[in-house]
């Protein structure tokens, strides 16, 4: 028995849901405020991007690159989550990790004959320091936030960070970076003879992870941002893309019985 919604049903919850956190948007910054409020709050612009793509590759089936935009969903939450732990200090090694990206881009363009950074700020790279890996920030979030904020669970569970890096992150990667187990689900074997098929069976599955991984950042940035939601709300709004749902369909199933 699915434990997620329907298509029609999932747009029109995520629709509602992009709608109530785009009514913040734009948001306007003046002088004086800090660059790290400016950066999470294009952060939650961009995820309610993420999710609206998610939802469009849904209605034409391409499940695969639906869940690689889950995954980078997924890394941007924890990313947020991990810098909002202690924004200030943790916003200068979020900008200090694009340094070092645009150090390697530079480097690497230099046989090409392309120049990407001055000197001056190639010594600004090269004394940046960057954020830890994905799997080491979720781990220090699972740490911090379920104590903080209720709703989260804590270390160990599935549905916690790390235990989503494993079921999201790391199967997300094997289409994201071209590997053979991501094309597992194009190829049918039947006896001696092999079968490529143009769309692999349905796993509509991982769209349900949409609304709570951007319902997760939106109730952590509000440790923040006082002014930014509601958070009983936002619980609402995925409680209905997810848990009400497989209520509702356990107690139609006892019913029938």
């Amino acid at each position: 028995m699915p434990l997620y919604l329907e298509l029609r049903q999932l747009q029109r919850v995520n629709r509602e849901f992009l709608h109530y956190v785009r009514r913040n948007l734009p948001s306007r910054f003046y002088g004086g405020e800090k660059m790290w409020k400016v950066h999470v709050a294009a952060a939650l612009s961009r995820m309610c991007n993420n999710v609206e793509a998610i939802m469009a590759l849904m209605t034409r089936h391409q499940d695969d690159d639906a869940l690689v935009l889950v995954r980078s969903l997924y890394e941007q939450a924890v990313v947020l989550s991990w810098v909002v732990i202690d924004p200030e200090a943790r916003h200068e090694r979020w900008a200090g990790e694009s340094n070092r990206e645009l150090l390697k881009l530079h480097r690497e363009s230099l046989p090409y004959g392309e120049t990407i950074l001055s000197p001056a700020e190639v010594a600004i790279c090269k004394a940046s320091t960057g954020t830890p890996s994905v799997e080491a920030m979720a781990r220090q979030a699972d740490k911090y936030w379920p104590r903080r904020v209720h709703g989260l669970h804590g270390p160990g569970h599935w549905f916690s960070f790390h235990g989503l890096y494993q079921g999201i992150y790391r199967i997300a990667s094997r289409p994201a970076h071209g590997s053979l187990q991501g094309l597992e689900p194009y190829v049918r074997r039947e006896s001696t003879r092999y079968t490529v098929v143009a769309r692999p069976q349905e796993r509509r599955v991982y769209y349900s992870f949409a609304a709570p991984l951007l319902g997760i950042a939106l109730i952590i940035a509000s440790q923040r941002f006082q002014w930014l939601l509601d958070g009983g709300r936002v619980r609402r709004f995925v409680d209905r893309a997810t848990a009400e749902t497989a209520r509702r369909r356990q107690r139609a199933c006892g019913e029938m019985k």
